[in-house]
């Protein structure tokens, strides 16, 4: 399945965002992605589903090129694409994947 999604953003900025994404993805659902130049090849488990796919950076559009889900989920797995690059690709950047964690502050007595 190969999903395409133009953006507004540098080059440079664009794929800063896209390894925000692959570090969020790592940090929820344990994918790894290995960047080279451009492109993240990623891998890893989602739903008991095994798979690897590629997500590449243009100065245009994000490709995210991986296995077809199948019928039924196809939908669902494409809507979530689509909302995490909106998410991603939105004018305000998104914090860092560290910056979702709790702090907690320990006041002494």
């Amino acid at each position: 399945m190969k999903f395409e999604m133009p953006h507004g953003l540098a080059h440079a900025e664009a794929k800063e965002r896209m390894k925000a994404l692959t570090g969020y993805w790592r940090m929820k659902y344990a994918v790894e992605s290995r960047w080279a130049k451009d492109v993240a090849r990623m891998s890893g488990s989602v739903l008991g589903v095994a798979f690897e796919a590629t997500l590449a950076v243009s100065a245009r559009t994000i490709v995210i090129d991986g296995p077809d889900p199948g019928f039924l989920l196809r939908s669902q797995v494409t809507g979530y694409l689509q909302r995490k690059l909106d998410e991603y690709l939105a004018p305000e950047p998104v914090p860092a994947p560290e910056a979702h964690k709790v702090r907690a502050t320990v006041h002494a007595p």
